[in-house]
């Protein structure tokens, strides 16, 4: 299959096979497209969380439920996350069903009026998560001297569609870092540096 072709000429295989055209495909787990991959994240982490409503109303302690929120929820939640190209309507998404997550965790109906403060302690924002995942990848793939080395930072020749421009996963690293170009490429080569200034997101929780 081949996705996003920039024209309506059909493609084939050396076999003479017609190569189907996709809006959207599952690989390894998770969908090429971000939303559809997010939404889909979303379902299955609430569906295991209520798996666990019996840990949830048990009378333990917050730190242990955080450490199975982390491992059991979480991880599902975020599977493939350093992928995802979000703007800012599924930004407040994300945050707003791990918010609503945690509410359940701690067992903190909304009319306690618990701010999200109160709610998090120590944790991390989780498009922050999200965030230092992805740069954390980035400078993994462009630091390993692998194809995708060279992929991750293309700029195409062609000329854009009409319209307003898609986001990318370029221009997100992009914003993201304040860098561009040669600056950004030495920055990602430089481990050190990249963890130090660009990954950096763990809580008093994961210590």
């Amino acid at each position: 299959m081949h996705i996003n072709p920039t024209t309506d000429s059909l493609l084939f295989a050396t076999d003479g096979t017609e190569i189907e055209c996709v809006a959207d495909f599952k690989y390894l787990g998770g969908y090429s497209n971000s939303v559809h991959d997010m939404d889909v994240r979303i379902a299955q982490a609430w569906s295991a969380l209520h798996s666990l409503h019996k840990i949830w109303k048990a009378p333990i302690r917050k730190q242990t439920k955080i450490k199975v929120f982390k491992a059991c929820i979480e991880t599902i939640l975020l599977y493939g996350s350093e992928s995802w190209i979000m703007n800012m309507s599924h930004s407040r998404k994300l945050n707003g069903t791990y918010t609503k997550m945690l509410r359940v965790v701690f067992n903190t109906p909304w009319w306690k009026h618990t701010t999200n403060e109160q709610l998090y302690g120590l944790l991390p924002n989780v498009t922050t998560v999200v965030k230092c995942r992805r740069l954390s990848l980035a400078g993994h793939v462009v630091r390993s001297e692998e194809p995708a080395s060279r992929l991750l930072l293309w700029n195409p020749d062609t000329k854009r569609r009409v319209g307003r421009p898609n986001v990318t996963l370029k221009k997100l690293i992009e914003t993201e870092t304040g860098l561009q170009g040669l600056e950004l490429i030495s920055a990602m080569k430089d481990r050190k540096f990249w963890r130090s200034n660009f990954v950096r997101c763990t809580s008093s929780e994961d210590e």
